[in-house]
């Protein structure tokens, strides 16, 4: 699945942060006697952004799909009921009801219909896609 890919991506970026920093530690004495330490910092440093901007992407992804799911299920009825009555309607419990459970009906067809569009967005928008 593509969000598997963006999570992956995501350690892509740590595992060369950390190959980096470990080369630097292993090769120590050269680094020291040859005055390497600033652009070696650099690299780590440039690596770790790359490796938060990724991490920043994923989170901000999963937080928008995870509102699309728990959230929107809830606000389109609470919409829907005040515009019918705002429309000057009156809402009685079988009305309430009934709607209610097509709401869910729709929910459940909607989440199993439309989770692949999720993840093709959270690919494209953690890199992975």
């Amino acid at each position: 699945m593509e969000g598997q890919e963006g999570a992956g991506a995501a350690l892509g970026h740590t595992d060369e942060r950390t190959k980096l920093e470990a080369e630097m530690m292993a090769g120590m004495e050269v680094v020291k006697c040859s005055a390497w330490e600033e652009p070696l910092q650099e690299r780590i440093e440039a690596a770790r952004r790359r490796e938060l901007a990724m991490l920043w992407r994923v989170s901000v992804m999963s937080s928008i799909v995870t509102f699309l799911l728990l959230g929107v299920p809830v606000i389109i009825p609470v919409i829907t009921f005040g515009v019918f009555l705002a429309g000057g309607h009156t809402l009685d419990a079988a009305k309430a009801f009934t709607c209610l459970v097509l709401f869910n009906v729709r929910r459940i067809h909607g989440v199993v219909r439309h989770v692949h569009w999720f993840m093709v967005l959270y690919g494209m928008f953690t890199g992975s896609g």
